[in-house]
């Protein structure tokens, strides 16, 4: 409908015939509700869950005295590997992996009224874990109180750090190395152990300078090539970047 002013209202329409002598129709009683504001409260609902459900993070509605999971969004359904019908059947206690909910009832998730954070480890549908950093306050909907928790994958974040210190461990041996071996051995460990090249090694000329024959292979480099891998003057790739002098990264060889 269109009122006099110009406004656009959106209603939900009854019409009721009337009769009038004998079974003719004489009239009909129309009857309009306004139901422009609950439309509009149901698109900010649809348009809020569409980005819910399309949040990277995991998002939790949490019964607080059961710690039943009430609302989760797609990204807890994807990364945790249960359905949503699933998911909702569990408490927070089945998730956790790391004693979060351990005395849950007790804990400054339930009595805090202030933004709780911290680190913790969730449990998948098939028992590995992965670690997470998780946020929760409360909220209230209409005269219930819930937990609103969100959780992010932290993976990544913990294996840079652990790369991190190992470089600088590494960096630490290397200064501490008293001679060329040793120094040799701890490049290709580090390239193995931190970098992720496990078919790698290091490779010296030999007296002559006609070959490279290596000095020290990771593990996997050994069992693939089998004898030490001896590359003559002139022969491939390797050499080329051995006369160059310079770092050089091929994508496919």
């Amino acid at each position: 409908l269109v009122t006099a002013d110009g406004r656009r209202l959106e209603t939900l329409n009854r019409c009721v015939p009337r009769y009038g002598d004998g079974s003719s129709v004489s009239g009909l009683l129309t009857l309009y509700l306004d139901v422009t504001q609950r439309r509009a409260s149901e698109r900010k609902h649809a348009l809020f869950r569409e980005l819910v459900d399309h949040a990277l993070d995991e998002m939790y509605v949490i019964e607080p005295e059961s710690g039943a999971l009430v609302a989760v969004n797609d990204a807890a359904c994807r990364n945790l590997g249960y359905d949503r019908e699933a998911l909702l059947e569990l408490t927070i206690g089945d998730i956790d992996a790391s004693g979060v909910a351990d005395g849950w009832r007790d804990s400054d998730f339930v009595h805090t009224t202030d933004l709780s954070r911290r680190e913790a480890r969730h449990r998948r549908a098939d028992g590995t874990t992965y670690p997470i950093e998780i946020a929760a306050s409360h909220v209230e909907l209409g005269h219930d109180s819930y937990l609103f928790a969100v959780a992010r994958k932290i993976a990544d974040r913990k294996d840079y750090q652990r790369q991190l210190g190992r470089l600088r461990e590494v960096t630490r041996q290397l200064i501490d190395a008293n001679d060329v071996d040793r120094v040799v051995q701890i490049a290709v460990e580090a390239a193995d152990e931190v970098l992720g090249l496990d078919v790698a090694g290091f490779h010296v000329p030999t007296d002559g300078g006609g070959a490279l024959v290596p000095a020290e292979t990771t593990a996997k480099a050994a069992d693939l090539f089998g004898e030490p891998l001896r590359i003559e003057r002139g022969e491939g790739l390797a050499w080329r970047v051995f006369e160059r002098g310079e770092p050089t990264f091929v994508e496919d060889v």
